[in-house]
């Protein structure tokens, strides 16, 4: 940049940062676009710049069946670790019969395990209302899979769940308060004599607070 005649040297903070900036903004195109391919790579770096309030449906031959997330969420972000980072792509002796996924949210786990393993029995539980309404609406529909809305605990009853200031994908289990109708809570043993199990091949635990 010349002044005056001068050269104004480019102040070198200022410079480090944009050039990480554009590196991890080029990172995750190329990361994207490699991963889902081009348009669905795209169309997925176009999501994460909407804000909340919409909702869009995201498709893949990598998971089961088409996806409905939350823009302006962390649905993309977990879309992301499951996806795109394989997060759930586990190398087993052989194929599960029986999966519990508890704390399925909207079912992105669900629908990456229905891939790996089309005739897998899948039980996907979520305490959340929210994300039970999308969970159902994502995997509901797959053959060989349960929804469940409850929390899983140490023991049954009824819990309630603060989620006040947290996004979707996280929450707190706390007691139940007086007058609250809260949610289910079921422990392992209950879970698994109320669907005739009588083994797991695979569980995934992600259950903030439990």
């Amino acid at each position: 940049v010349t002044t005056g005649g001068g050269v104004a040297p480019c102040h070198a903070r200022g410079c480090y940062l944009g050039a990480m900036v554009l590196s991890k903004a080029l990172r995750h195109l190329v990361e994207h676009v490699m991963g889902l391919g081009p348009v669905t790579g795209l169309r997925v770096l176009a999501l994460k710049k909407r804000g909340k309030g919409r909702t869009a449906v995201v498709r893949t031959p990598l998971l089961a069946a088409p996806l409905t997330v939350r823009t302006g969420t962390s649905d993309l972000a977990i879309f992301d670790e499951v996806v795109l980072m394989g997060g759930y792509d586990l190398k087993l002796d052989r194929p599960p019969a029986v999966i519990v996924d508890a704390g399925a949210n909207i079912g992105l786990a669900t629908l990456r395990f229905k891939a790996l393993w089309p005739q897998a029995r899948i039980i996907a539980v979520e305490p959340d209302p929210a994300n039970f309404a999308l969970l159902q609406r994502n995997v509901g529909g797959l053959p060989g899979v349960t929804v469940v809305q409850a929390a899983i605990t140490a023991r049954d009853g009824v819990i309630g769940l603060h989620t006040d200031g947290l996004d979707p994908s996280g929450f707190h289990v706390r007691e139940l308060r007086p007058g609250e109708e809260g949610v289910p809570a079921l422990c392992m043993r209950t879970l698994m004599q109320r669907h005739g199990l009588d083994r797991i091949d695979l569980l995934k635990l992600d259950i903030e607070g439990a």
